[in-house]
């Protein structure tokens, strides 16, 4: 962010870092996990919050991906609610003073003959370290995802009109006691403007701490479906790298020799999104979510016009997967 704003930054940072304590039944309360203080978040002074949906393993499109098993994700569901924990009323923005506190009544009631639930919704915090070359998600809150069809004014349910809300929301309360529930979860956060998926992202200053250091070659690139390895130069040339040399032939020795070069540097600017690459564990006691960030891919966005209908469509190119 640009020095004008940092201290503005600051501040609402530090308030939003102070709302964000856990609210379980029994009274106690523990604070988010913060930055190290050896640790320079390249981010931003603390953190960014950012908010995503994962789906489950059936809703998965593109099959790159790897949502949750809903089996599991189902059972979680009923554990939760059967449990002492302290559930809230969800909402999209996480906003620990307005949020209700729920009964496994109130949820129960929120569940409908036709609805299921689909997907994950999380409110997580990023951090990165450009020392050790790692992005860093804190977990604020997780909610489940329920998705029903709407009723006609005369209560019939309409199968043509689907909806979905979040059912609760469990708040960040880490014990010490924790299990592994996914491996190598995948699947893609968009970060463009448009979205509103994050506060205060530095989307361009993100892009170039994952990018440059691979182009630099001061981290490997791989191919995100073979996995073979790139060079700086493949990565150089995905982002629309060239070299174009105008050639002519000298008249009296008769060798081409090149009169001029221009070179196209690399372009980012299309990279709105990143895929993931995690594994999730699962506090067993209070039901709270970690994820270890494994590898990033960042995509990119473009729109392109069919050369045959002359209609304009979405293009997603994935340039490169990196390991942290």
């Amino acid at each position: 962010m640009k020095n004008i704003f940092y201290f503005s930054f600051l501040l609402l940072t530090i308030l939003l870092v102070s709302c964000n304590k856990s609210n379980p039944k029994n009274g106690s309360s523990t604070q988010p996990e913060e930055v190290n203080a050896t640790t320079t978040n390249a981010l931003l002074p603390e953190k960014v919050i950012v908010y995503n949906e994962v789906n489950y393993k059936e809703q998965s499109i593109p099959e790159w991906l790897n949502g949750v098993d809903s089996n599991f994700m189902n059972q979680l569901n009923q554990k939760v609610i059967a449990s002492d924990l302290q559930l809230y009323s969800s909402n999209i923005y996480y906003e620990p003073e307005t949020k209700i506190k729920m009964t496994d009544e109130d949820v129960k009631l929120n569940m409908r003959e036709t609805s299921k639930i689909s997907a994950l919704y999380f409110v997580e915090s990023w951090s990165f370290d450009k020392a050790s070359y790692t992005l860093k998600k804190h977990i604020e809150s997780w909610s489940p995802v329920l998705e029903f069809y709407k009723t006609t004014s005369d209560g019939r349910i309409d199968s043509s009109r689907k909806a979905k809300k979040l059912l609760y929301d469990v708040r960040e309360n880490t014990s010490s006691k924790e299990q592994l529930i996914a491996q190598n979860i995948t699947y893609e956060v968009s970060l463009s403007s448009e979205q509103k998926t994050s506060d205060f992202l530095d989307l361009n200053k993100l892009i170039h701490l994952i990018v440059e250091p691979v182009i630099r070659g001061d981290k490997k690139a791989y191919d995100f479906f073979d996995q073979t390895e790139m060079t700086p130069m493949d990565v150089k040339y995905v982002f629309g790298y060239s070299v174009d040399s105008l050639e002519e032939e000298d008249p009296v020795t008769g060798e081409w020799k090149t009169v001029k070069t221009e070179v196209q540097e690399e372009d980012l600017s299309d990279i709105e999104a990143f895929i993931f690459v995690e594994d999730w564990y699962i506090d067993t006691k209070t039901f709270a979510i970690r994820k270890q960030v494994k590898a990033i891919a960042p995509v990119i966005v473009q729109i392109k016009i069919d050369e045959e209908t002359g209609e304009s469509y979405l293009s997603k190119k994935i340039a490169f997967l990196v390991k942290m």
